[in-house]
C-alpha cells in the first residue's frame, strides 16, 4: 500500500511539473498544526513578513492549512488561501519558489513541480530524531543559522542542495526586529499578561519541555514540585509560564496559580525578549534564547531514558551552557540563584557562536539575497 501511494504521489507530480511557473510569486508553507488551527510562526513566517514589506517586487502567498486561517489572513491585509482550495493550488502551482521549515507533506509534494524548493529548518539543536533521512524530493537551497548547525544535519538530507549560512529569520524578531503582522499568531491574552508583569517589575520564568514521544501525560505538578516552587514565587517576585506541547494541551487547566501561567500553542518568538530565565530539557529553544544572553537552566530529569529512546547528538553535560538540574528541589535552588548570580555567560558565548553565526537583524535578508543570487 505504502509503495502504491509512493507511485501516485510521483506520478501526480511529474503530470504536474509542466504547469508554468513565476519566479515573481513564492508560496510559503508553515509547519506547525494544531487541533485548534495553524499557528503562523517560524521561519517561514519571518521570511514571509520580511518579502511583504521589503521586497515589492516579488508576490509571497502564504498557503493556510484551513479555510478559516486563510480567511483571516486576507482579512489583515495578507496574501494566503487555503492550501488545498482552487486557488491555493494555483499558486501552488504558478510559484517559482516554494519555501518550507520542516519536512514537505505528502501532497503539498505533489503541487511543488519545478518550483524551487527552499528548506529554512525548523531549528536544529540537540535531538538525533529530525533532518536525518532524505524528503519526497531534494531540496534545491537549505539556508543554514551555522556552520556548526550544517554540520550537525544528515548529509542525505541536504543531498544535491545548494548550501548557504544566512541565519535564521526567526532571529530578527528575537533580536528585536518587528513586522506590521508580527503579533499575529500571538495570543492576546498572554501578552497582556507579559505586560502586566513588567509594569509589576516580575521576573519572569519561561518553562518550555520538549515532546516525549510515547508519552501521553506530562505530570507538571510532580515533575516541578509546584506546591513547593509557588511559596519561592511569590516571595521573590516571580511568575512562571509554562509552555506544554500541543498534545498536552488539554492540561493547561489543571493548575490554578496567581504565580504559575499555562501558556496555549502560539508563537513565542515575539515573546522571547522579555523573557528573564529560560528553563528547558532537549528543546531547540534554548538555541534561539542564546541571542539574548540570559541564563538558561537545564532539567534534563529523565536524561538516560529520553537519550536512549530519542537519542542526542551532543555531550549534554558538557554542551549544554547552563546549570543542570535533576530534581525539583535542585531546580528550586537553581533558579533562585541562577537570578541573583549568572554564572554560565562564557558557557552561553560559547554556545551562541556554534548555533549562531550572525547575531544582526539581516538574516531574512541574507536568506532572500541567496534565493536569488542562487536560483533565479
Amino acid at each position: 500500500m505504502y509503495k502504491l501511494r509512493l507511485i501516485l504521489l510521483h506520478t501526480l507530480h511529474k503530470l504536474l511539473s509542466v504547469f508554468p511557473r513565476s519566479n515573481k510569486t513564492w508560496a510559503f508553507i508553515g509547519w506547525n498544526r494544531t487541533p485548534d488551527g495553524e499557528i503562523f510562526t517560524d521561519n517561514t513566517k519571518y521570511l514571509y513578513l520580511y518579502v511583504l514589506e521589503h521586497q515589492l517586487e516579488i508576490k509571497p502567498v502564504w498557503l493556510a492549512k484551513s479555510r478559516d486561517d486563510a480567511k483571516k489572513m486576507r482579512s489583515m491585509g495578507m496574501k494566503s488561501y487555503y492550501q488545498f482550495s482552487l486557488t491555493g493550488i494555483f499558486y501552488a502551482l504558478h510559484a517559482g519558489v516554494t519555501i518550507i521549515d520542516a519536512n514537505l507533506h505528502d501532497w503539498n509534494f505533489v503541487y511543488v513541480g519545478r518550483s524551487k524548493l527552499v528548506q529554512l529548518l525548523h531549528g536544529k539543536g540537540m535531538k538525533a530524531q529530525g533532518y536525518s533521512k532524505p524528503g519526497l524530493r531534494d531540496h534545491d537551497l537549505i539556508c543554514y543559522p551555522s556552520a556548526g548547525v550544517q554540520s550537525m544535519i544528515s548529509g542525505a538530507f541536504a543531498q544535491n542542495a545548494i548550501k548557504k549560512i544566512t541565519g535564521y529569520p526567526r532571529s530578527d524578531i528575537v533580536m528585536g526586529e518587528e513586522y506590521q503582522y508580527s503579533s499575529f499568531g500571538v495570543d492576546d491574552k498572554t501578552k497582556d499578561l507579559i505586560s502586566e508583569l513588567k509594569r509589576k517589575e516580575t521576573k519572569i520564568i519561561w518553562y518550555a519541555p520538549t515532546f516525549r514521544r510515547g508519552q501521553q501525560f506530562f505530570d507538571v505538578d510532580k515533575i516541578l514540585n509546584l506546591s513547593k516552587l509557588t511559596p519561592q514565587l511569590k516571595q521573590k517576585n516571580y511568575h512562571l509560564l509554562i509552555s506544554l506541547h500541543p498534545k498536552y494541551s488539554s492540561q493547561n487547566s489543571t493548575i490554578s496559580n496567581s504565580n504559575v501561567s499555562f501558556l496555549p500553542a502560539q508563537d513565542f518568538f515575539p515573546l522571547y525578549q522579555y523573557i528573564d530565565l529560560l528553563i528547558t530539557d532537549y528543546s531547540s529553544s534554548f538555541t534561539d534564547f542564546l541571542l539574548l544572553d540570559r541564563p538558561i537552566i537545564f532539567y534534563p530529569y529523565d536524561l538516560d531514558e529520553y537519550c536512549k529512546n530519542e537519542g542526542i547528538l551532543i555531550d549534554y553535560n558538557s554542551e549544554t551552557p547552563g546549570p543542570k538540574a535533576y530534581t525539583p528541589e535542585e531546580l528550586h535552588t537553581t533558579i533562585s540563584n541562577q537570578l541573583t548570580d549568572d554564572t554560565h555567560k562564557e558557557e552561553r558565548l560559547l554556545a551562541k557562536n556554534k548555533y549562531h553565526d550572525f547575531t544582526d537583524t539581516d538574516n531574512a535578508e541574507r536568506v532572500f539575497n541567496s534565493i536569488t543570487k542562487e536560483l533565479l
